[in-house]
């Protein structure tokens, strides 16, 4: 008997788990441990930049270099296990005594070896479970990737929430992360042969990517270079692909406004303690979890893009209104309850939409810039957030800061097709 389609996705994108699992981390430990030697927003935004910046610098090139020696015979799990042991090492020395430079340091590091993990890692399931496999469940992989990732997230919080700023958060997390890659190493191989394979045919190159020119199609204010422009007018289905990502870029300033500074705005706008911060951020990720794969299944029947805006209105007005009425534990829980709902849509639903227009054969490319468009957002959004904070001298400034944003992506969603344009070679 046939395994339904669900078990092999589980097994290929269990690793999500332990990446956002110790990757979480910056959203709650790191806020604590740089608020105690800094006691200043600015400097943190600046510190916690860090982790997209280091998005911005290596996802894209890791991403094409990756597609690149892969065609050359290099496996692509021979760079992921280097950066799976980087990672593992870096969570693991944060738990000890450092000085502030060398904790910002160490932060960095940690931030540089989760991005190659990160980037190499969504290829090689994109390059495991084939053309077909993937056309076929875009919107079930979706849903995985959101049920991982956000339960990942959600343990971490728990864990934070019971052991507060102890070292036991970063040695589980590492140990967890260790774990899922090990049984991802054991069973990749095996969904090769269980999946439809990958059709091998060498396609004609009409990437808009080279090594060296990645990085401009993020920079703001989201306008591209006339030669640019020519070859995205040239290449409709990548002209789609842009699209998306002007909706990601506005959509994830808005995430980050909140996810930056969450733990600190219990703390210091609510009053709560740090425990029941990140008890806020664990309810947020619970119902993440819980929505993702219902979602991923909704996201295979209808239009995508009709959900994907819905989600987006959800989570403005959901940060609208908590900032006019959020002051207490109570509220706040209902607040982190809508948010985990319209979050899981800004998850599953955009990578949905990429599964169906990414080229083959340049899966790391597009994985790369997928994450470019996540990452310089987070970057500018840390940054004026922290700054707006330090201006006002209050934490509530980031619901507001995320409502705009978000609803700027609401309006950069009438700009994309309704049907996106296939890659011939997506087919």
């Amino acid at each position: 008997m046939p395994r339904h389609p669900g078990f092999p996705i589980l097994l290929l994108t269990l690793g999500w788990f332990g990446i956002y699992m110790a990757m979480a981390l910056d959203a709650t430990q790191f806020q604590i441990m740089l608020d105690s030697r800094l006691h200043n927003a600015r400097a943190i935004g600046w510190v916690l930049s860090l982790g997209p910046a280091a998005g911005i610098l290596i996802q894209p090139l890791i991403g094409w270099f990756g597609d690149h020696w892969q065609r050359q015979g290099l496996d692509r799990r021979r760079i992921m296990a280097i950066s799976l042991l980087a990672s593992f090492g870096a969570t693991l020395w944060l738990s000890g005594h450092l000085s502030t430079v060398g904790m910002i340091v160490l932060m960095g590091i940690f931030y540089a070896a989760f991005n190659v993990l990160m980037v190499t890692y969504r290829a090689l399931v994109t390059d495991v479970s084939g053309r077909r496999f993937l056309a076929s469940h875009k919107g079930l992989i979706s849903g995985y990737v959101g049920l991982f990732s956000g339960a990942g997230s959600f343990s971490m919080f728990a864990l934070c929430s019971g052991l507060g700023t102890s070292p036991y958060p970063f040695w589980i997390g590492g140990a967890v992360l260790l774990i899922t890659f090990i049984l991802f190493f054991c069973y990749a191989p095996k969904a090769k042969t269980s999946l439809q394979s990958q059709n091998t045919e060498i396609l004609p190159d009409k990437s808009l990517f080279s090594p060296w020119n990645l990085l401009v199609y993020a920079l703001p204010p989201l306008i591209y270079l006339p030669a640019i422009q020519r070859r995205v007018i040239r290449f409709p289905e990548q002209h789609a692909i842009f699209r998306l990502f002007t909706v990601l870029f506005f959509s994830w300033i808005g995430i980050q406004a909140l996810r930056g500074y969450f733990v600190l705005f219990g703390t210091k706008a609510l009053h709560l303690s740090f425990e029941w911060s990140n008890g806020l951020l664990a309810i947020l990720t619970l119902v993440m979890v819980g929505a993702a794969l219902p979602l991923g299944k909704l996201a295979d029947r209808l239009e995508n893009r009709t959900l994907y805006r819905w989600a987006l209105i959800f989570f403005g007005t959901v940060a609208f209104g908590a900032y006019a009425l959020v002051h207490q534990m109570a509220s706040a829980a209902l607040m982190s309850v809508l948010l985990g709902i319209s979050f899981a849509g800004m998850v599953v639903f955009p990578l949905s939409l990429l599964l169906k227009l990414c080229p083959k054969q340049h899966e790391g490319a597009y994985a790369g810039l997928y994450n470019l468009f996540l990452s310089v957002p987070q970057l500018y959004s840390l940054l004026i957030t922290g700054h707006l904070i330090t201006l006002f001298n209050d934490y509530r400034v980031i619901l507001p800061v995320a409502g705009v944003a978000v609803f700027l992506a609401v309006l950069a969603t009438f700009g994309m097709p309704t049907t996106p344009t296939r890659h011939p070679s997506a087919a």
